[in-house]
């Protein structure tokens, strides 16, 4: 069984926290992270961020 690591989509939190979850998430091992796409910003906007 793998685990994986799932962001939430909370309208009033920055997108930086959902950078920071990702990187504990890799730090922690996981090797999946699924990033949904709704309201907020989208997978690509914070990929995007990521890279910066």
């Amino acid at each position: 069984m793998r685990l994986s690591v799932s962001l939430g989509l909370w309208q009033d939190r920055p997108p930086e926290e959902a950078l920071d979850t990702a990187r504990a998430a890799e730090a922690a091992g996981y090797r999946e992270l699924w990033i949904g796409e709704m309201a907020t910003w989208d997978v690509f906007a914070l990929g995007w961020g990521g890279c910066a």
